[in-house]
């Protein structure tokens, strides 16, 4: 288990830099403040208590558990932007930031977990969990703090989160490749049991085929996993499809899987959009680089996480109800889509 001495030597820093850092105490330069952090990050590491905040009964810190299993690289555009929001943000505020990673499914057995009991927290963050029965959130009203759900939403309403409004950026998706005049819009998602952000954006999928007069045909849908395996892997399946049936526009769920759609079509001889449009969603920095650049919808990662810290300072000062809070997305239209090949006859 790495001590206190070991980040302080990844850091490049005094232990008891690391020491003022992690408990609020004394002051420290921004660049110090930010190594100390990053290097706990990378150590997994966090103090058992903070022993100044239990002499005197004042919470200094909030905790942020992020869950690595949503995302296997840790260096993944989505995490990057929304905790550079998260410790720019918690620089401005009152409270210092602990961090810790749990890997696996949200579990109150998992040792991980002890980090919500065990530190000196004013508030804690749930980054992302990927949760198959939300009766594993109960032990969290145990912990008399406020808890805010980040990039998730919880079906039960007690508890308070902070998510992109992911129905909305679908409804972007699809009526942008509707009103290019689309009828037959494929759709590669993710898991639906587990993730919030995989059913809002297949619900939105199929509100909007609706609003179009679009009947739904499972032969078009593929929801798995967000990954570009799954998306390669999707595309594939409907190009086995007889011809009549084979969609003329695929919107993807994540960047990532519209990457694996747009190396199935290339791979195919398909040509961007002449052939098949494809939407995806997140707007990585990649996809402005891709051939075509993708047209996509924009998740403002970093303003997340800086309003995520905002919000918890809410609920940690004024203890009420529970607060729900959605991000708008942005829909960024690039060489990735056009009408369909039919209509530019």
């Amino acid at each position: 288990m790495p001590t206190i001495h070991d980040v302080a030597r990844l850091a490049g820093v005094h232990r008891s830099t690391v020491s003022r850092v992690l408990t609020g105490q004394g002051s420290v330069s921004e660049k110090s403040r930010k190594k100390v952090l990053e290097a706990a990050r990378q150590m997994n590491f966090h103090l058992n208590t903070v022993a100044s905040a239990l002499k005197s009964q004042r919470k200094t810190a909030v905790g942020l558990l992020s869950f690595w299993h949503c995302s296997p690289n840790p260096s993944e555009t989505y995490y990057q932007q929304t905790l550079t929001g998260i410790i720019n943000e918690i620089t401005r505020s009152k409270f210092n930031l602990l961090l810790n990673n749990i890997e696996g499914t949200l579990d109150p057995e998992n040792e991980k977990m002890k980090f919500c009991y065990e530190s000196h927290l004013a508030g804690i963050l749930l980054m992302a969990p990927l949760v198959e029965n939300e009766s594993a959130f109960d032990f969290l009203n145990g912990l008399n703090i406020p808890v805010l759900f980040l990039l998730y939403k919880p079906r039960d309403p007690r508890y308070s989160y902070i998510d992109l409004d992911n129905r909305k950026g679908a409804h972007l998706a699809v009526d942008h490749l509707t009103n290019l005049g689309h009828r037959k819009i494929a759709y590669v998602g993710g898991e639906l049991t587990y993730s919030s952000n995989a059913r809002d954006r297949y619900e939105g999928y199929l509100e909007s085929l609706k609003k179009a007069g679009i009947k739904e045909d499972p032969e078009l849908v593929s929801n798995g996993y967000f990954w570009t395996g799954h998306g390669e892997e999707s595309m594939k399946k409907f190009l086995k499809l007889p011809s009549g049936q084979r969609p003329t526009a695929v919107f993807a769920a994540t960047d990532t899987i519209a990457y694996g759609v747009l190396k199935a079509a290339h791979d195919a001889g398909l040509r961007v959009p002449q052939d098949i449009s494809i939407v995806g969603f997140d707007d990585y920095e990649t996809s402005n680089l891709t051939q075509p650049p993708l047209t996509t919808v924009r998740q403002p990662f970093y303003a997340i996480g800086q309003q995520a810290v905002q919000l918890l300072e809410t609920l940690v000062e004024q203890k009420g109800k529970p607060k729900h809070q959605f991000v708008d997305p942005e829909l960024i239209v690039r060489g990735s889509t056009a009408a369909p090949w039919f209509m530019n006859r």
